[in-house]
């Protein structure tokens, strides 16, 4: 897959987020995990095992640390749509309809239905 420039989105989330250009650069050059994102997108980042390849090849910790902990939406002409952290990605992509409000929500509506006043 070769990747296109950077959108104006993904330059601008990535900057709120704190996602460097070096992070963006290392997860773009070692990924090796690719989901389905929907839209013709993938989410591509790198796996804790290859993680640990790049410190043991001598790969800033800071680096690999931020590097763990982001997730890439990349479309399939190559073009970066945004950055993302794990924790979010898989908030939104992973757990589908039920993201973390509204499981806040469930869960507070069941408490209410158990302890009713």
């Amino acid at each position: 897959m070769q990747f296109g420039d950077l959108s104006n989105h993904a330059a601008t989330r990535c900057g709120q987020r704190g996602i460097r250009i070096q992070v963006l650069n290392l997860v773009l050059a070692h990924f090796d995990r690719d989901h389905h994102a929907g839209a013709g997108a993938s989410a591509i980042s790198i796996s804790r095992r290859r993680l640990s390849e790049l410190q043991r090849d001598g790969v800033s910790p800071e680096l690999i640390d931020q590097a763990g902990h982001t997730v890439l939406i990349v479309a399939d002409d190559g073009a970066i749509i945004t950055g993302i952290n794990r924790p979010t990605w898989f908030a939104r992509f992973h757990y589908g309809a039920q993201r973390l409000g509204n499981r806040r929500r469930l869960r507070q509506h069941s408490q209410r239905a158990r302890n009713p006043r």
